[in-house]
C-alpha cells in the first residue's frame, strides 16, 4: 500500500502528525472497503487552488474543503494526470488546508480529527460512493463516521 501525500503549495505547510492522520486515514479507509487498489495520491493545497479546482472541474467558483479525482480510462474530467508514480493508482484526493482550518474552528473540533473526516470522505467518493441522494448520503457518511470513529474512538 503506497499513501503519498502532496504539498503542491510550498507555503502550506502540514506538520509530521497532520500528514500521520492523512495517512492512517487513507489506509484504514483502503482496508475497511476491501479496496484492491492501495495506492492514493492526498494532495494539500490552498484556498486559490482549490477554487480553481473547483471552478474547473465543478462549475462552482467557490473555495472547498476536499475534491476527488478518479484515475479511470474512461475519466470525463482528464486528472489526475497521467503520469502518475504508481500503477494501480485509485486517483487524488485534493484537501483544501486552510478551509481545513477554519471548518474545525467552526466546527470547534480537533483540525486532525476534521483532516482525517475529509480524507475519508475524498477516498470514499474514488471508491465509488455518492451523497446525491438521501439513501446514497446515509450510506456514505454511516460508513465515514464509523472509519473516524475507529481512528478517533473517544471523540
Amino acid at each position: 500500500m503506497s499513501i503519498k501525500v502532496l504539498n503542491h503549495k510550498h507555503e502550506i505547510t502540514m506538520t509530521r502528525q497532520q500528514e500521520s492522520i492523512i495517512r492512517k486515514a487513507a489506509e484504514y479507509t483502503l482496508y475497511k472497503e476491501n479496496s484492491s487498489s492501495k495506492n492514493v495520491h492526498v494532495v494539500i493545497t490552498d484556498d486559490e487552488e482549490m477554487q480553481t479546482l473547483n471552478f474547473k472541474f465543478k462549475g462552482e467558483n467557490t473555495v472547498t474543503d476536499v475534491l476527488s479525482f478518479n484515475n479511470n480510462t474512461d475519466n470525463e474530467q482528464n486528472w489526475p494526470p497521467n503520469d502518475l508514480e504508481f500503477e494501480n493508482i485509485l486517483g487524488e484526493v485534493v484537501i483544501c488546508l486552510p478551509q481545513v482550518v477554519r471548518q474545525s474552528l467552526n466546527k470547534n473540533v480537533n483540525l486532525s480529527r476534521e483532516l482525517a473526516l475529509l480524507t475519508i470522505h475524498g477516498i470514499l467518493h474514488l471508491l465509488g460512493y455518492d451523497h446525491e441522494t438521501q439513501n446514497e448520503e446515509y450510506i456514505m457518511f454511516g460508513k465515514t463516521s464509523n472509519i473516524l470513529n475507529k481512528i478517533y474512538p473517544n471523540e
